[in-house]
């Protein structure tokens, strides 16, 4: 099962339960680049975002850590592309404003499409 090193365990201990025999490889790891948070100031002064997508609440917790440095993180629109990032999310003050049914990037994005069809509409 290949996956990031800060996974959570549930996939395989539910994989495992069911008879399974599973070797969990780390492929990669999710951290915050090691460059300053500037470029991201630069973006956000140039490219305010219309919304910003999370799909790992790694995601969420990196974004925190460098974002709350130069802008109030409050006054942006949020997507999570589950419960689990969408809880960790609010757990941190964020309000989500879009979350997929299902944790799958094609319903997330699908999510976000409907999200922007509504506002346009």
């Amino acid at each position: 099962l290949p996956r990031a090193s800060q996974a959570r365990e549930i996939l395989p201990k539910k994989l495992r339960q069911g008879g399974s025999h599973v070797d969990v490889i780390h492929v990669y790891d999710t951290e915050i680049p090691k460059q300053k948070p500037a470029f991201l100031e630069k973006f956000f002064r140039k490219n305010p975002p219309d919304l910003i997508a999370f799909t790992s609440s790694s995601t969420v917790r990196n974004f925190l850590t460098m974002a709350d440095k130069f802008t109030n993180v409050k006054h942006y629109i949020y997507a999570a592309i589950g419960p689990i990032t969408a809880e960790t999310a609010r757990e941190n003050g964020l309000e989500i404003a879009v979350q997929s049914n299902k944790s799958s990037i094609p319903d997330f994005v699908n999510a976000i499409e409907h999200y922007f069809s509504e506002l346009n509409s």
